[in-house]
């Protein structure tokens, strides 16, 4: 589905020059050009670019938007997917690309939007501790740790669900499930 394919272009190569997340920095060259003289609008304009080189300023925060912007379109694409094609077997690598992406910019919020959608809405998703370690380390740099420690105790329950509450490196070890009071087997 071509949708597919551009959100994921979009999430996994947002420095790549695509038209489809066109958002750009044309308000500020517009304002330099429209602005001739030392007005006002060229100042806010040169306080916001302004460093050693202005020259080359407008470039590098053009270039620098440039993956931002693909995101935010990217974004945009995966919710008309969710609304129009619930059952698209990419949708979950899709939202973690999402979320992945929120967290490469610093956007704590919605990684924790995200991830938890993602763990909600996809129980059998391949990628859900990536998911969930993801979300635990956003809750930490919001200083939300009663909800980090929350998703661990919630990983450590599903993935010990998996395993038939079979202790951590007990493979390949006969382990019998101990009977109330009896301490499991030590594994040397």
């Amino acid at each position: 589905m071509g949708v597919v394919a551009l959100t994921r272009i979009l999430l996994t190569a947002p420095e790549q020059p695509l038209r489809a997340g066109a958002g750009n920095l044309a308000l500020y060259r517009n304002i330099a050009t429209m602005d001739r003289g030392p007005g006002y609008l060229n100042g806010i304009l040169s306080l916001f670019l302004n460093t050693q080189g202005p020259e080359n300023e407008y470039a590098s925060e053009e270039q620098r938007a440039v993956p931002y912007f693909h995101r935010a379109r990217a974004a945009e694409l995966l919710a008309q997917i969710d609304q129009r094609f619930p059952n698209e077997p990419t949708r979950p690598q899709l939202h973690l690309g999402l979320m992945e992406a929120y967290a490469t910019y610093g956007e704590n919020q919605s990684v924790i939007r995200e991830g938890t959608a993602i763990l909600a809405q996809f129980p059998q998703f391949s990628n859900r501790v990536r998911v969930a370690l993801e979300l635990a380390d956003a809750y930490e740099r919001t200083r939300q740790v009663d909800k980090e420690f929350a998703v661990y105790q919630d990983l450590l329950k599903e993935l010990s669900a998996k395993a038939d509450g079979i202790p951590l490196g007990c493979t390949g070890v006969a382990y019998s499930k101990p009977i109330t009071g009896e301490a499991p087997p030590s594994v040397a």
